[in-house]
């Protein structure tokens, strides 16, 4: 399981808690905010994400990468297409 949905909010996407485990770079414990906005004719999608533990600089560098290829690349190609994300996510 990759995280767990802790809290929804009307006109806003999910706050999720997960847990990273030694091969993610842990033990480690992360929160995820997603908030949606709008500006003009535009969906603006904020997201902010907490982690504690034993993440270090490398897994903190990883989560950036991976979450910007999941909603720069596949959230909004699949939102503008309606075609899923195939392309392999960087791991740097």
């Amino acid at each position: 399981m990759w995280a767990t949905v802790i809290d929804v909010r009307r006109e806003e996407l999910p706050q999720l808690s997960g847990l990273l485990d030694a091969n993610f770079g842990g033990p480690a414990g992360l929160i995820s905010s997603w908030k949606l906005t709008t500006d003009g004719k535009e969906t603006v999608v904020r997201f902010e994400e907490t982690t504690w533990g034993a993440a270090s600089e490398a897994t903190h560098k990883s989560l950036d990468v991976g979450w910007h290829c999941l909603i720069e690349r596949c959230l909004k190609g699949w939102i503008e297409t309606g075609q899923r994300c195939t392309e392999a996510a960087p791991t740097s």
